[in-house]
């Protein structure tokens, strides 16, 4: 009788899939179908230099008394032909349909343990990064849309033998599923995520006043740079690496990374990052220091080291993150948005607060992902860029017809 706990993991694994999952899985990884015998079995095999590196028959009829045994002995095939463990290969099928985040920590362990505290803080600092990046500010309650994506749709999943590393699940739904909405938010999420972590760690590289203003102008906060300082300040960590493992089923974002790595001695940068931003973020609207004194065009405020368009300008882009606190001056506004748009040829976050109607219609752009057109003034305000005045929002799609 087996009772051995590698063959415990392989039972473990096969009762998590389905024939129809290990042939996508085979298609999507470069092996070749040989035969096919509709609702018996397939046979694929793998090409390799010298011939198949390897092949595996996958049994379909799962009505079959033998079928539980043959299942797992295809599981166990090609984990031997790839040479991993099950957890692994589990990894390996849960990317068909998910963006995963890998988080190493490159550090000495005890038996491969960490400090629970320091266990307890990494948590703590990958739901802060994924809160800011579906759009929160990091400070304060979240929003019922941010809890709803962190308590519903991200996952824990499992961590890599030998090393330890967090790994975030982010599901990506079939069309027609009825949760296709929390996975198109999910996928936008861990793309704006994979930004600013690879953002943060090349400016890391050459800290400056131009490094800082394009922190700024790309929304990177210090709340997010904090977070990557606790990742990485206890002193038995010697790096962190960020690994995007993005799903197979559906077409990988524009620009994808896929690794980004902050070594030992970017610790003290990265603390000097955050010192800097928290200090630019809590400046008067019209100061920053070590700012050129250039007076945008028909503003009267201080733009850093550039002028700004002149008069009213319309920018078209995609809404990045809502919030439904009401901005500084504005009492009627019903919250504000930040809009990913080009500015004078490049791409910068702007700052919107809008009235109620164009609230609603921002928040259902930022929910299928159209794009939008937003008219107005714009100024530097604590080192951000603002729209102001008479702001008009309307929707920027092709034929459509603009909405009041």
């Amino acid at each position: 009788m087996r009772n051995d706990s590698l063959g415990d993991a392989f039972d473990d694994l096969a009762a998590t899939l389905t024939p129809a999952k290990v042939s996508q899985y085979l298609a999507a990884h470069d092996w070749v179908l040989e035969t096919r015998q509709p609702g018996i079995s397939e046979v694929w095999s793998l090409p390799g230099d010298e011939g198949p590196e390897g092949r595996v028959m996958v049994p379909m009829a799962t009505d079959y008394i033998d079928f539980p045994r043959r299942f797992r002995d295809s599981i166990r095939t090609l984990a031997a032909v790839y040479g991993l463990h099950p957890s692994l290969l589990a990894g390996r099928f849960a990317a068909l349909r998910s963006d995963i985040v890998f988080v190493r920590l490159d550090q000495e362990t005890t038996q491969g343990e960490i400090p629970l505290g320091q266990a307890e803080s990494t948590l703590r600092a990958l739901v802060k990064m994924i809160s800011l990046a579906s759009g929160g500010s990091g400070r304060g309650r979240r929003s019922a849309s941010v809890r709803r994506l962190i308590e519903q749709h991200f996952r824990f999943g499992h961590t890599k033998p030998g090393s330890f590393v967090f790994s975030i699940v982010s599901p990506v739904a079939e069309a027609g599923s009825s949760d296709i909405g929390l996975s198109v938010l999910g996928r936008t999420v861990v793309s704006r995520l994979a930004g600013s972590v690879s953002l943060a760690s090349r400016l890391a590289a050459d800290w400056d006043e131009d490094a800082r203003y394009t922190a700024i102008e790309q929304g990177l906060s210090s709340a997010f740079l904090g977070s990557i300082h606790d990742l990485i300040k206890p002193h038995q960590v010697r790096a962190l690496a960020f690994t995007f493992d993005w799903a197979v089923t559906v077409a990988r974002p524009p620009e994808a990374v896929s690794h980004v790595r902050f070594g030992g001695h970017m610790k003290q940068a990265v603390a000097h990052m955050q010192a800097d931003m928290r200090q630019s973020e809590q400046l008067p609207a019209d100061f920053l220091p070590g700012m050129r004194e250039v007076t945008a065009p028909g503003h009267g405020v201080v733009a850093p080291g550039r002028a700004l368009p002149r008069g009213t300008v319309d920018l078209v882009g995609d809404v990045r993150a809502l919030d439904r606190a009401t901005p500084a001056g504005n009492p009627s506004a019903a919250g504000s948005i930040e809009l990913l748009a080009d500015v004078e040829g490049e791409r910068h976050v702007v700052h919107a607060p809008l009235e109620r109607a164009d609230y609603l219609l921002a928040i259902e752009a930022h929910r299928q992902e159209f794009p939008i057109a937003v008219t107005g003034i714009l100024e530097y305000r604590a080192g951000a860029l603002w729209l102001t005045g008479e702001i008009t929002l309307r929707r920027s799609l092709p034929g459509a017809d603009p909405i009041d």
